[in-house]
């Protein structure tokens, strides 16, 4: 099938490795450097906060489905807690055997354009590798993860620390059907930040695949 030749040869003939926006250096937005942030929280024994996004109402967006006096019930707790909250005993992870479009479901978020796309990128594994970087883990946990990209002819790395939005002790957007995997609802939560504020015009998930794909049209 023609699809499956595209790969990363296609972004090698603009970039050479190592360029500035290239898939081994991309931009990182808001001049966030992934590594570096890391390094410090281990460092200093602290778990990452962003303050560019930060874990509370105002980085919810605009949620037409949810009032206001049900928005205030939100919680934003770590992945671990989460577990805890659910009396599930299993360990947090990022990725299990691989990224699956069986891996998760729709939350209360109205976001099924987001999980169609996302539905999409696991058929393209090497792409699906440079979007969600799948060394990332819980083990050296300093409670920031991070994903790429593709915007206007560059790769661009976008940070996030991991708390996650809960409502009546189930995360209130997209969620792992094992309960215990979060790529996907931190990879929503960073396409959330890169996107911010999302307009209703983007809710499609042609829109997203442009995030994931472009590069290779």
């Amino acid at each position: 099938m023609c699809e499956t030749r595209h790969s990363f040869s296609v972004i090698s003939l603009t970039y050479q490795d190592g360029q500035e926006g290239s898939p081994s250096n991309p931009v990182g937005f808001n001049d966030q450097d992934y590594a570096q942030l890391r390094d410090t929280c281990l460092h200093t024994g602290s778990l990452f906060v962003d303050s560019t996004f930060p874990p509370n109402s105002q980085s919810l967006g605009d949620l037409p489905d949810l009032s206001s006096w049900r928005e205030a019930q939100v919680e934003w707790l770590r992945p671990q807690e989460i577990l805890k909250l659910q009396n599930i005993t299993d360990e947090a992870v990022f990725i299990l055997d691989g990224a699956s479009r069986f891996d998760f479901s729709q939350g209360a978020v109205g976001n099924c354009w987001f999980l169609a796309a996302i539905s999409a990128l696991t058929f393209h594994k090497s792409v699906l590798g440079q979007v969600v970087p799948t060394e990332q883990s819980f083990e050296n946990y300093a409670g920031i993860f991070h994903f790429r990209f593709w915007r206007f002819g560059e790769w661009v790395d976008v940070v996030v620390d991991d708390y996650l939005p809960v409502l009546d002790g189930t995360l209130l957007s997209v969620r792992s059907k094992g309960g215990f995997e979060f790529w996907v609802a931190l990879l929503e939560k960073a396409y959330a930040k890169y996107e911010t504020p999302v307009s209703p015009a983007l809710h499609k998930p042609e829109d997203v695949i442009i995030d994931l794909f472009d590069f290779l049209f």
